[in-house]
């Protein structure tokens, strides 16, 4: 036990000071960890919460529009509504990858409807673009 902290050299004090430091950074550490996974497992119950929100109230609907990215968003809930005719606007601009992640095992038809003169789909990596030889954006 310690009663005068000035009693040390200035070298053994800033040895103590690294080793309370130390214990006390790997205290927060292990508490932000056990925190962060409470956090993660927090975030997943309110997404599931606001799932079923959002399927009850898209379960009454006859028509339900949305836009690629936001379906993509919601996969769990348009694999639950089941939908059995999906319908893409503008679908010259969107990437195939994202037409299949809007799809839910019980779609039996997909319409698709643009111009694929007009508007080209874009893409995130400009690798691809120059792999695919289409000049998508």
């Amino acid at each position: 036990l310690v009663h005068d902290m000035w009693s040390f050299s200035l070298h053994e004090r800033n040895l103590f000071q690294h080793y309370i430091f130390e214990h006390i950074k790997e205290d927060l550490i292990a508490d932000l960890g056990s925190e962060w996974r409470k956090t993660a497992t927090n975030i997943k119950e309110l997404k599931s919460v606001e799932d079923s929100i959002d399927l009850a109230i898209l379960k009454e609907a006859s028509i339900i529009g949305m836009t690629t990215t936001g379906a993509a968003n919601l996969q769990a809930v348009i694999r639950a509504l089941g939908p059995k005719i999906v319908i893409i606007e503008e679908a010259a601009e969107v990437l195939e990858s994202h037409v299949l992640a809007n799809l839910s095992p019980q779609t039996q038809h997909v319409i698709m409807i643009g111009d694929h003169q007009q508007l080209r789909p874009k893409t995130d990596l400009y690798q691809l673009a120059v792999e695919s030889k289409k000049n998508y954006n």
